[in-house]
């Protein structure tokens, strides 16, 4: 092959690759990107009161304005503190929806995956938290809580089995059932790592809750 012949097959490889390339950007410019990989997990309380507060738990719900839907009612905007948790005030329930009726979360308006119920009304007295103690813990050691109130326990056979800080960061505890009684619990929790104002979130065993704001982590 001569000279110029070489040439011109050279730059015509060179097109088609570019070509290729330009064809393979293009496609994937064109895909769907799901960066956060959002999902849902849970809600807690499972069973509670309109008006009342309900926390969705899951990951990847910073991605967007956030929206939850209970059943047919129309969905109510969510503040997300966290990446893995999305706090709503219970709407109330549409007549001709069931009970438990179907929760679903919005991140700017798409649905987020994730099979979670919320039951409305739970039987029996509320719990209700009036004080704990200490009021504060350090970043990094390990720590109790003493939390008094009412009705943590009733016939209806309600105990406290669930405890979380709510706040910079997500931190389950480990509720101490041989120092539980109606008005009192104690739990454990592992070292928290980032400082800050945290909420205390009781969930029951019949699907109630109750909460206090005001925790501190230094």
């Amino acid at each position: 092959m001569k000279g110029g012949e070489k040439g011109e097959q050279r730059m015509k490889n060179r097109l088609a690759i570019f070509m290729a390339l330009t064809l393979v950007t293009i496609v994937f410019a064109s895909m769907p990107m799901n960066v956060n990989a959002a999902k849902v997990d849970s809600i807690t309380p499972s069973k509670g009161k309109v008006g009342h507060t309900a926390v969705v738990h899951g990951e990847g719900f910073k991605g967007g304005a956030v929206t939850v839907k209970f059943g047919s009612a129309d969905p109510v905007p969510a503040t997300v503190p966290a990446d893995k948790v999305a706090k709503i005030t219970i709407p109330n329930k549409a007549a001709t929806d069931p009970d438990p009726v179907p929760v679903k979360l919005f991140v700017d308006d798409v649905l987020v995956p994730g099979d979670i119920t919320f039951e409305y009304d739970p039987a029996g007295p509320e719990p209700m938290i009036i004080g704990y103690s200490p009021p504060s813990a350090l970043v990094g050691e390990d720590f109790s809580i003493v939390v008094e109130g009412t009705d943590f326990m009733t016939p209806h056979g309600r105990v406290p089995d669930q405890i979380v800080l709510m706040g910079p960061d997500v931190i389950w505890g480990s509720v101490d059932f041989s120092a539980t009684t109606d008005t009192s619990l104690t739990a454990g929790f592992p070292p928290v790592a980032i400082p800050g104002d945290y909420e205390i979130l009781v969930g029951f065993s019949d699907g109630s809750g109750a909460s206090a704001e005001g925790f501190i982590v230094n």
